[in-house]
């Protein structure tokens, strides 16, 4: 089951070919988040975001994943021949090993 949590982008932190890192409040928390600017679209501060905290409760990843930006969505801009690949996506989910 994914860990679904919604929250607001307090700051943009680093930002390198393909990936931003940013700050998220959620709840009274703060945590840090990473957005794919081409799946997602660009975060600014104040953007509520739909997080993936999957593997930052499993304790198995460092980040919270933005899985979209609701009131800010992209434009569909994929062409309808395009290859679907989801390998390290926001969307990942855990699964019971046993």
């Amino acid at each position: 089951m994914i860990r679904w949590r919604d929250g607001h982008v307090v700051a943009l932190r680093r930002r390198w070919r393909g990936a931003i890192e940013v700050d998220v409040s959620v709840s009274t928390n703060v945590v840090r988040a990473l957005a794919y600017p081409s799946m997602v679209g660009e975060p600014r501060v104040g953007d509520r975001v739909l997080l993936n905290l999957t593997a930052m409760h499993q304790g198995t990843g460092g980040y919270a994943l933005i899985v979209a930006i609701p009131d800010r969505l992209p434009p569909d801009t994929q062409p309808a021949e395009a290859m679907v690949k989801a390998r390290y996506t926001p969307l990942q989910v855990g699964l019971s090993a046993a």
